[in-house]
């Protein structure tokens, strides 16, 4: 399960890098809009997942 939502949270990193330097300085709503409220969360979240399945933290 971890890979696969490493695999995600990589298409997610892209998707973001791409859509930030689309947004051209967050003037473009729609990239602007992917940047922040779709791929960052969920690729922060899809990372916090990872870190608790493969045990690289404790708690």
């Amino acid at each position: 399960m971890a890979w696969l939502l490493l695999t995600i949270s990589g298409g997610l990193e892209v998707v973001w890098a791409s859509a930030l330097i689309a947004s051209d300085g967050f003037i473009k709503p729609l990239y602007s809009a992917i940047v922040g409220e779709a791929a960052s969360p969920l690729r922060l979240a899809s990372a916090a997942l990872i870190i608790v399945d493969l045990k690289l933290a404790e708690g």
